[in-house]
């Protein structure tokens, strides 16, 4: 129970419509940042890097909350297409000791309507982004979880600057 309240939380957070004030950067006006698609086997991963992103948003202050009513001018529309953890180097004993964990994502950015005119307008303009750490399963060195958190967010990072940059 506790679970599905924290999704439907989570999912009428992330289907909220952000407000960008500042000047000179890639996005301005609304933007509706829906909850992201995950095309991975690794459950829960498409939710996580929505609150991340969020809270993020939230802390930088350079997007604001508006209303659901409003009418967004940009959408992001974000699909976790990939994810692989994968040996990376082999010790003396044929073990696996190091690891490389990548992610990768397809950020859609649309323009919605043309504010300068009345009528709808639609202009999609996508990017694939990637993050990729090591990892050791033992000794020193990051661990999975160390890994998995790092590129998290990396992945953040980057949707920040695709929004905020050149496309």
């Amino acid at each position: 129970m506790k679970n599905g309240i924290l999704i439907l939380t989570l999912f009428l957070l992330a289907c909220a419509n952000y407000s960008s004030t500042t000047r000179g950067r890639g996005v301005r006006g609304d933007l509706d940042l829906p909850l992201f698609v995950n095309e991975t086997d690794q459950a829960g991963l498409g939710i996580e890097l929505t609150e991340l992103l969020l809270e993020e948003i939230e802390r930088d202050g350079l997007l604001h909350k508006v209303p659901e009513e409003g009418d967004p001018l940009f959408r992001l529309d974000v699909i976790l297409e990939s994810y692989e953890e994968k040996a990376a180097f082999t010790g003396e004993m044929g073990a696996a000791e190091e690891y490389t964990l990548e992610i990768q994502l397809k950020l859609t950015l649309s323009t919605l309507r043309d504010p300068h005119e009345e009528e709808e307008g639609r202009e999609d303009f996508s990017k694939s982004i990637r993050a990729r750490e090591t990892f050791y399963l033992e000794g020193e060195g990051f661990s999975r979880d160390d890994a998995l958190e790092n590129a998290k967010e990396q992945l953040v990072d980057d949707i920040l600057l695709a929004i905020f940059g050149d496309w």
